[in-house]
């Protein structure tokens, strides 16, 4: 089984980096990960912690297994298109506000394989 993880880098930091973390390295000791983040997700100073954007504040990071891609930038349509050939695997999930509705959806699927 192949999934794509789209989500925040750790240049975002915030509690979605950390579940797109926690998520890819769990399902990457059952399936084949690519983890497909943002580089730019939003003009700097729009974020609410603009001032921290781009700091290493943890030490949590990627398992070997998974594949990170930090491509995805908000204004550049280019890696809209190569997001979009990177994630063309058997699942893809895209981490937002509604993580925990995405994610238990595709964990039920999920579970009935394995």
């Amino acid at each position: 089984m192949r999934i794509a993880i789209f989500g925040p880098s750790k240049l975002f930091l915030s509690g979605i980096s950390y579940y797109t973390i926690r998520l890819a390295n769990a399902l990457s000791a059952h399936a084949e990960v690519k983890a497909i983040l943002f580089r730019k997700m939003l003009p700097k100073r729009l974020f609410p912690g603009w001032k921290r954007v781009g700091e290493n504040l943890t030490r949590i990071d990627f398992n070997s297994k998974v594949s990170v891609h930090e491509i995805l930038d908000w204004n550049n349509p280019i890696s809209w298109i190569k997001a979009y050939r990177l994630g063309k695997m058997d699942f893809r999930i895209f981490l937002s506000r509604n993580v925990l509705k995405i994610s238990q959806s595709f964990l039920n699927q999920f579970n009935k394989v394995f």
